[in-house]
């Protein structure tokens, strides 16, 4: 099995009941920073820049929302400008494992919150 399949299976599997109590607290304080570094994002020009671009190619159709907007556009696009806004003053949160960093919350929290518009989900779902 690849190594993306078991990740995957771990994941479709994961029983929050079963991941500790600090983890998830974690979690959510991940989730809450992502937020706010967000919505700070999405005053940064190049969020109107991407939005114009949208309006030019026609993928304006509302399935998802951009943070900080007020703007509905297709899940792809709402993923990639909330990804963005919440990378573009690189203050999302870091991980430094083995001599490298990592942004985890900009290149996840964006999809998962784009995915659970289309399909409600619970926070401990999203989680």
């Amino acid at each position: 099995m690849s190594a993306t399949a078991e990740l995957s299976a771990f994941v479709a599997d994961l029983d929050l009941s079963r991941v500790p109590d600090d983890v998830v607290h974690q979690a959510k304080r991940c989730l809450i920073d992502w937020l706010g570094v967000t919505l700070h994002g999405a005053t940064d020009p190049g969020v109107q820049i991407l939005l114009d671009m949208i309006d030019e190619v026609g993928a304006a159709d509302g399935q998802a929302t951009v943070l900080g907007r007020g703007r509905r556009v297709s899940l792809p696009f709402a993923a990639l400008i909330n990804g963005f806004a919440s990378h573009v003053d690189d203050y999302d949160d870091t991980y430094n494992p083995a001599a490298t960093t990592v942004h985890g919350s900009a290149p996840v929290w964006p999809v998962v919150l784009a995915l659970a518009e289309r399909t409600p989900t619970s926070g401990a779902s999203a989680l």
